[in-house]
């Protein structure tokens, strides 16, 4: 089964921008100073969810975690 998301970005501050999917947020992506993995996931609850190279990368382990998948 193919589900489509959509996903809607709002810019917190220079380098915070949360992601939201059916209007509830589902993560912040934060930019860092780390050179190799300089975009940082944090869930809604203050979590740590990884770092990542990318901010697609980012967005798509949100949406991963939030629908489990």
């Amino acid at each position: 089964m193919i589900k489509s998301v959509e996903i809607k970005m709002n810019l917190l501050h220079k380098n915070i921008v949360e992601v939201l999917s059916e209007g509830e947020t589902i993560g912040f992506i934060v930019n860092t100073d780390n050179k190799e993995k300089p975009h940082a996931l944090v869930t809604p609850a203050g979590n740590d969810a990884g770092d990542f190279d990318c901010p697609k990368c980012a967005i798509d382990a949100a949406v991963r975690t939030y629908f489990n998948v």
